[in-house]
């Protein structure tokens, strides 16, 4: 055969190939093509919008703890401003300087025994236990007192019978009859309730002239000792004092950046400071330690790092100016041995640092984590940085932002393991091109049998033609007609299948509104705004609100009666009066599971009194209650606990609003610790209360709480 027929050939039978392969063919020709264009840029790019995922998640973080670190850092302020300027502190300020000032020189046989007792002190207990802290030898005469009233005070309050930091804080009078000591038994019962209420580690008050700390709640080797001149004159919380001297407004705060403090036995504090005037005049300085323990919480997450998205490498860490933390470091707190291990392999700590973080159990301070010049380089915009290793020695991708606080120059950090980012990647590309192959295969079966199918009544109409062209009976001229008139048919279907289409429209659109009015029936209305405009993702942190959890003994005998209608009738009716009385005192209602009702206040509108009006909800709704269903003697037994709480919708298709977070469990737990009738707060809700509230101490097992006994005029605030 010559080439011309043979090409003749091939072109024939090309063009006796059906239209039904035809198709078959040119659509598995388009899936493959796309298939194999869409694999080849998923291959090349898919690194990359993996790393955008990766730096998405690491840029969330930092914004979040951010705004949870100047959260947290600003409700302190405002704490300490108020205590500033009450009648309390600046009493307290005025009359503990006069009393300093009387003390003078006194006897010099006692102060001969007072000095010896207290270089015994320093030489014998302090300075070994501050040593094996730090690991680093200290001279102890360096640290002691260098005044007489200093030496008198520490030997009264500090050196005396060897009290330790537990015990120093709770005497009230060291029996030595002078001023300070009259003034101390007076006001310093008070004093310590405010600090443990506040949730503080120390309160200090100055006296602004010679820097000297006039008193202290926790009495440890700072306190009577001049700021200006004493040993702990070049501390942080000297420099806090002279900032403060310097020139700051009355209702003004500072805040120090985070330090070793020698008196806290080396390890790291913080402390904010404000004036505390009187008549126009500074009395005296106010400074707060508070506790560091706050911002590990908020930058470990209470150790749930895996669900906050950051795998089993990646942390966030708060981090200062010089470049090393300010927060506990996730590694250290998993495996200390390891961790060490790990910063000695890269070289990242000395062995004084080392020794110092195992003395004092923390990270913070110690560690170096980057360097200050790539710090001073960030912009106010969250910055992704690919570090070849970290502290650890483990070749990371990291991301750094400033945190907006006045007098403190923190940073956000947040890391993950470069292994672990492209372990993800790599297995990605591996179902891919499994995926890939697979799907090839079965569009070649697919797109045949489905062209065949689309050609099928063609073939029909067509093999009906050619047997009219060949004369056969006009009987089979009915089946070409019906053959005709399936595409009619066909036609006819769509229009009826568009006008079933619009009418089901209509019906979707009456149901979409009857679900709308009902979702803004039973969700918050800002909640229902955000899902109406289309946002199923609603969830919010709120930075601080109260939680009220209600257990309703005999419940479960009220729903178990015989009448089911009655049992419904009466539950509708007790959970209807629940959530009016909720709603009369601005408190939320969110769910009733089983026997337990939960309610928050502060979550869709703050409230600054948020903790009393949902402890006034709770003793209302005790009586409400108890008089719902007399016949069943319910009773109910209530917790409370304040904090920061997680709102939103949970669930696909059905959503419900809900709320989650420490706050909820807390106050879940303190419900069920209590019995029938007893109302439980934690501490946090403790110090938001006013004084009128009667509460007592309670402790059951693990839990600690104190139990609400009366509210006396205080309910009539929240209504």
């Amino acid at each position: 055969m010559t080439p011309t027929a043979a090409a003749r050939t091939v072109g024939s039978r090309v063009r006796n190939i059906s239209n039904a392969s035809r198709l078959a063919l040119a659509i598995l020709a388009i899936t493959v093509a796309s298939l194999v264009v869409t694999s080849v840029v998923s291959l090349m790019f898919g690194e990359d919008l993996a790393g955008d995922v990766i730096d998405g998640t690491l840029e969330t973080q930092l914004t979040l703890k951010a705004e949870q670190v100047e959260n947290l850092v600003q409700a302190a302020s405002i704490q300490t401003s108020a205590l500033a300027g009450s009648a309390q502190i600046v009493e307290a300020a005025r009359r503990f300087g006069e009393a300093y000032a009387e003390l003078g020189a006194g006897d010099e046989a006692a102060l001969r025994a007072a000095s010896a007792d207290v270089d015994a002190f320093y030489r014998d207990e302090f300075v070994p236990e501050l040593e094996a802290a730090i690991g680093t030898t200290i001279a102890w005469p360096t640290l002691r007192p260098t005044t007489p009233e200093a030496t008198y005070l520490q030997d009264l309050y500090v050196a005396t019978d060897s009290r330790d930091a537990a015990t120093r804080r709770l005497v009230n009078d060291a029996g030595d009859g002078s001023a300070w000591s009259e003034v101390h038994e007076e006001l310093h019962p008070q004093l310590l309730g405010t600090a443990e209420r506040l949730g503080v580690q120390d309160l200090l008050l100055i006296e602004p002239e010679t820097g000297v700390i006039v008193y202290s709640v926790a009495k440890n080797p700072d306190f009577a000792t001049s700021l200006d001149t004493g040993p702990y004159s070049g501390s942080v919380l000297a420099d806090l004092v002279r900032r403060v001297r310097d020139g700051v407004a009355p209702g003004t705060t500072l805040l120090a950046d985070i330090a070793s403090y020698v008196p806290s036995l080396g390890r790291p504090v913080g402390f904010i400071g404000a004036p505390v005037v009187e008549s126009g005049s500074i009395v005296g300085i106010l400074a707060l330690r508070f506790p560091l323990q706050g911002l590990d919480r908020v930058m470990t997450s209470d150790g749930d790092w895996e669900a906050e998205g950051l795998g089993e490498t990646g942390e966030t860490f708060l981090v200062g100016g010089d470049g090393r933390m300010r927060s506990i470091s996730r590694a250290f707190l998993q495996d200390r041995a390891e961790y060490v291990d790990a910063v000695e392999g890269a070289g990242t700590a000395t062995q004084d640092e080392i020794e110092a973080m195992l003395g004092t159990g923390t990270t913070v301070v110690f560690q170096k984590v980057v360097a200050e010049n790539t710090l001073e380089e960030l912009g106010p915009e969250p910055a992704v940085l690919e570090e070849p290793s970290n502290y650890l020695g483990r070749e990371v991708l990291a991301a750094y932002r400033p945190v907006d606080l006045e007098g403190v120059d923190w940073y956000i950090g947040a890391q993950m393991g470069r292994e672990e980012i492209q372990q993800p990647i790599s297995s990605f590309r591996r179902a891919l091109l499994i995926a890939v192959a697979v799907f090839v295969v079965l569009v070649t079966f697919a797109m045949t049998a489905w062209a065949r199918a689309v050609f099928r009544p063609l073939r029909t109409i067509g093999a009906a033609l050619r047997r009219i062209h060949d004369g056969e009976p006009s009987g089979q001229l009915e089946r070409t007609d019906r053959a005709a008139s399936e595409f009619l048919e066909l036609t006819d279907s769509v229009e009826a299948m568009l006008d079933a289409s619009r009418a089901r429209q209509r019906a979707l659109a009456d149901a979409t509104e009857q679900r709308l009015q009902v979702m803004r029936s039973f969700l918050p209305a800002s909640v229902a705004d955000r899902l109406e405009a289309g946002d199923r993702r609603v969830i919010d942190l709120i930075p601080q609100a109260s939680i009220a959890v209600l257990v309703v003994h005999g419940l479960g005998e009220l729903l178990g009666s015989s009448d089911v209608g009655e049992r419904r009738e009466q539950l509708d009716t007790l959970v209807s009066e629940l959530d009016a009385i909720a709603r009369l005192h601005g408190v939320e209602p969110v769910k009733l599971v089983g026997d337990a009702y939960f309610a928050g206040c502060g979550l869709d509108q703050p409230y600054l009194d948020h903790a009393l009006r949902a402890l006034s909800f709770a003793v209302d709704a005790r009586e409400a209650v108890r008089e719902a269903a007399p016949a069943y003697e319910l009773r109910t037994a209530a917790g409370l606990h304040s904090g920061p709480v997680t709102v939103g919708l949970s669930g696909s298709a059905l959503l419900v609003y809900d709320l989650w977070g420490h706050t909820v469990a807390t106050a879940q737990t303190l419900a069920r610790s209590a019995a029938p009738g007893q109302i439980l707060v934690s501490d946090d809700v403790r110090g938001m209360l006013p004084d009128s509230a009667q509460v007592r101490q309670w402790t059951s097992g693990d839990v600690d709480a104190w139990e609400v006994t009366g509210l006396g005029a205080a309910a009539e605030v929240t209504r």
